[in-house]
């Protein structure tokens, strides 16, 4: 069972100090905890193996890098193949290196993991990835950022991360985290947090036969390890922790803010261990804010990929009809319906993320909906917003300068 050292809380305490002064909206130590199942996923079955690792399919992690390189890259008419190799390559690297440090605890068959082996096999991994130089850094977007060249500090004792253009908050706990910080601060580290964090476990789950799943929670995400006892272990990938359903429920952990009741978990399915295709539906939607309006025929191209299941999660409704409200090429035709479908949706589940209203308020006005624009804007976003006056003289979001609400840069 593990414990709370001292150390670690004061850490931990210094660390919400940094936390206090940035935006974040996503993503203690607990002894071993395992709960009754509400919903486990079947192990992802493959067909090659060598030892117990199974080597003959791509796992999600090379599936979305194959999409980031369509729909950020070559749909945008841009030259990607070059950085997809080294995603890819950097991949396998870390796919492999897991694989050998999970072979040296000798489990057979972590299929088959009872509680005390499955819980060092996720401290495995998170060592794993420390020692690889894969720090978690809140708040990092996409997979090809944490797989491209790695990013310097500009000393060991750095709380931020500059990664594109913005800084992030690096979680230097574990102790662990802290000495593989120091060792690689010059030559970089590659940013990762919770939902990416979470997708490299489940890509490491997929190769190695162990039956993880990725979970969601309001404005956060971590992994679950299924048990063949019908129970599981939750564990936090942004602070390599283990907690308990009910504590979620009351955003105990380090890097949530936000309580839920069973009422909410059940209509908007926290706490369930999602698919594959949502979790590719969950990125997708992440992909969606990175096409630019130009190239808007891309969004139409993502949002009917198949095997995506786009509509789990607030963030990737949100990005859709965001896309369908602002984007000229959508207007007139049913995804305006969509996006207001979709805006409704997101704004009922998480009230309180004021960019949901924003992308309602642009939805209403695509359909003409102005009377229902400005109310929304005015009663949920601001009195002073730019946009009422816009909406008052009948223009809708699909003008750029109303959608950005007058900041536009």
């Amino acid at each position: 069972m593990s414990t709370v050292s001292p150390t670690l809380i004061s850490s931990r305490r210094l660390q919400l100090l940094v936390f206090a002064l940035i935006s974040i909206t996503g993503c203690r130590p607990s002894s071993l905890t395992t709960v009754q199942a509400s919903s486990s996923a079947e192990p992802h079955s493959r067909t090659e193996t060598h030892s117990s690792r199974i080597v003959s399919e791509p796992t999600i992690v090379h599936e979305l890098l194959d999409d980031e390189l369509r729909f950020r890259y070559e749909c945008q008419e841009r030259n990607g193949g070059e950085s997809h190799s080294m995603w890819i390559s950097r991949l396998d690297a870390l796919l492999e290196k897991a694989g050998d440090q999970l072979e040296v605890l000798g489990v057979a068959d972590w299929s088959k993991a009872n509680p005390t082996e499955a819980e060092a096999a996720l401290q495995v991994i998170d060592r794993t990835l420390a020692s690889e130089g894969y720090a978690t850094c809140i708040r990092t977007e996409l997979l090809s950022t944490s797989f491209s060249e790695p990013i310097s500090l500009s000393s060991p004792l750095d709380f931020y991360m500059n990664v594109e253009g913005r800084d992030c908050a690096l979680l230097r706990f574990p102790s662990y985290r802290r000495e593989f910080i120091s060792r690689h601060w010059r030559t970089g580290l590659s940013p990762i947090d919770c939902d990416l964090g979470a997708m490299l476990y489940i890509a490491i789950a997929q190769r190695e036969n162990i039956p993880l799943s990725f979970v969601d929670v309001p404005g956060h995400n971590f992994i679950r390890w299924n048990l063949i006892d019908g129970t599981y272990i939750n564990w936090d990938t942004n602070d390599a922790s283990v907690y308990a359903d009910d504590e979620y429920r009351s955003a105990v952990p380090l890097t949530t803010s936000i309580k839920f009741s069973v009422e909410e978990e059940i209509a908007n399915k926290y706490l369930v261990n999602m698919s594959l295709e949502e979790v590719t539906g969950y990125y997708h939607g992440l992909l969606a804010n990175y096409i630019n309006p130009q190239h808007a025929p891309c969004i139409e191209e993502l949002f009917n990929m198949p095997n995506s299941e786009i509509q789990r999660t607030p963030t990737s409704i949100n990005n859709f009809a965001w896309a369908f409200s602002t984007m000229e090429y959508f207007s007139n035709t049913a995804y305006v319906q969509i996006a207001i479908d979709f805006a409704e949706r997101a704004t009922s589940i998480r009230p309180q993320t004021s960019v949901y209203w924003n992308t309602l308020s642009c939805a209403y006005a695509a359909a003409g909906r102005f009377d229902d624009a400005i109310r929304v804007e005015s009663e949920q976003v601001s009195k002073q917003s730019l946009r009422i006056e816009s909406y008052r003289n009948g223009q809708n979001c699909y003008i750029a300068s109303v959608a950005c609400g007058g900041d536009c840069q």
